[in-house]
């Protein structure tokens, strides 16, 4: 019982700290609602005003393959937005490693002095 505690606990961690860099590229992209990347669902309308999309293409969320096809993109467009190499993303196909590589480069993108570029999307 107290390894899931501790599972938990880790894993709400990771979530701050993810939250925290969302957060900090929505206000590198000057987004009004940065602050929504602190709640678990509606973090995707910070990624999808980060990159220049309408709220509602969060509806594609709702269909089976066509939601990892559509995360792909999303997260592409991301990558490019802050001048990062979309490449890396192929690394999501190595269980682990992958997440992992996501992880700091979200880091990366929201606290490093990487700027903003919305024409490069």
């Amino acid at each position: 019982m107290a390894a899931s505690g501790l599972g938990y606990s880790i894993s709400f961690l990771f979530y701050i700290i993810q939250a925290l860099a969302f957060y900090a590229m929505g206000r590198k992209a000057r987004v009004s609602y940065s602050w929504l990347a602190f709640i678990p669902i509606l973090q995707i309308f910070v990624l999808l005003a980060i990159i220049r999309r309408s709220a509602w293409n969060v509806l594609w969320l709702l269909i089976p393959v066509v939601n990892v096809i559509f995360g792909i993109i999303w997260y592409v467009r991301l990558f490019r937005a802050f001048g990062q190499n979309p490449w890396l993303l192929l690394l999501l196909i190595i269980p682990g490693i992958g997440e992992l590589v996501l992880f700091v480069m979200l880091l990366y993108m929201g606290f490093s002095s990487a700027q903003y570029q919305a024409y490069n999307l």
